[in-house]
């Protein structure tokens, strides 16, 4: 792994600044390294 993989453009209007309301509707991307499926879970 390479710091440059982590250096993209992300547009401001993207990045959360302040946590989602209600707490428990915050959302993760989770990516399964075994078969390459992605998955949107809430985020306790």
């Amino acid at each position: 792994m390479n710091l440059k993989d982590f250096d993209y453009y992300l547009p401001p209007e993207l990045i959360a600044k302040y946590p989602a309301v209600p707490r428990h509707s915050a959302r993760l991307m989770v990516l399964n390294r075994k078969d390459k499926s992605i998955k949107h879970d809430i985020f306790w």
